[in-house]
């Protein structure tokens, strides 16, 4: 019998021809690579900026205030206004947005769509603030590869909340991906511990920084930076299966889910910023999952060009 779900599915893929149909995966797929690889670079790039601030680099001290820019809610910020941009896109513009004879629900979405949009937004804000925290004590190489955790997890629930059948080359392809993940956590946990590095004997704390630009880290930080990275696949995997449900069945169109979900995540750091600057402050690495002061990167980020053009540019 076939379901709602596969006519739509069916309908959006076959109203295009038969080569853009074999092209537009492959493209696609290809600017997801590049854009996601662009976006942890200028992420951690980011992270290793310092500019003055309003908050001292240490709690205990009041001399140092040209901190770096060690912000991973303050990047989740940016990219949900990013994300928003997409609504004027796809409502103003028309990119993205189906013709209203051939698909109505995907032209116009109705209120109760644009509502139930609330529970991607809040797993892909959860998601993308685990993995910055993540990244903070991670190597952009090494956090790039964890993400593909990502496939594990969806492939499992895929299974469990869709109904999908798994053949013999997905599970090959699971394992091999399996195996890739563990030996990439290894690489990472095993890499050279700072501390005991006698190359620079002045470097302390935040201003350490190894040769490709990714802050150093002791082997406890750099194993609950991976944990906190393949969480945040977890929550990915989820995010996909409640975002697919959402275009098939609610007939959402992806710019409009996009805008959406960068929309009502601006709208969670309303309280969230607030909360998070108000928070006591520490000097443990940790102390970034509950305290990040937002007043504090605006002011660094008014007192230094390249942070800005690099925000931009994330």
């Amino acid at each position: 019998m076939i379901t709602e779900d596969e006519i739509v599915r069916d309908k959006a893929i076959n109203s295009d021809g038969p080569e853009k149909k074999a092209a537009s995966p492959v493209f696609w797929a290809a600017i997801m690579l590049l854009s996601g690889t662009c976006t942890t670079l200028f992420a951690k790039v980011q992270f290793d900026i310092s500019a003055k601030g309003l908050d001292t680099c240490n709690v205990g001290d009041d001399d140092e205030y040209n901190c770096k820019f060690q912000k991973p809610w303050f990047s989740v910020l940016e990219m949900k206004c990013a994300m928003a941009l997409c609504a004027p896109i796809f409502y103003g513009l028309g990119w993205g947005r189906p013709d209203l004879q051939s698909d109505p629900r995907g032209h116009s979405p109705s209120a109760e769509a644009l509502k139930a949009v609330w529970l991607p937004a809040l797993l892909d804000l959860l998601n993308t603030v685990l993995g910055n925290i993540g990244l903070v004590w991670v190597s952009s190489s090494i956090y790039q590869m964890t993400r593909g955790s990502v496939v594990i997890f969806s492939a499992i629930l895929s299974v469990q909340w869709l109904g999908k059948t798994l053949r013999s080359f997905h599970y090959w392809s699971i394992s091999f991906v399996v195996m890739a993940v563990i030996l990439v956590g290894v690489a990472g946990i095993k890499q050279p511990d700072p501390a005991s590095d006698d190359g620079d004997d002045n470097c302390t704390g935040n201003d350490c920084a190894d040769d490709d630009g990714d802050s150093d880290a002791s082997a406890t930080e750099i194993i609950i930076g991976l944990l906190f990275i393949l969480a945040a696949q977890l929550v990915t995997a989820v995010q996909i299966i409640t975002e697919e449900k959402l275009m098939t069945r609610v007939g959402m169109a992806p710019v409009c889910l996009v805008g959406m979900e960068g929309l009502w995540g601006m709208l969670y750091f309303i309280p969230i910023s607030i909360i998070l600057t108000l928070t006591p402050a520490s000097d443990e690495a940790i102390s970034t999952v509950w305290h990040e002061n937002f007043i504090d990167s605006f002011v660094q980020l008014s007192n230094s060009t390249e942070l800005c053009g690099i925000a931009f540019g994330y």
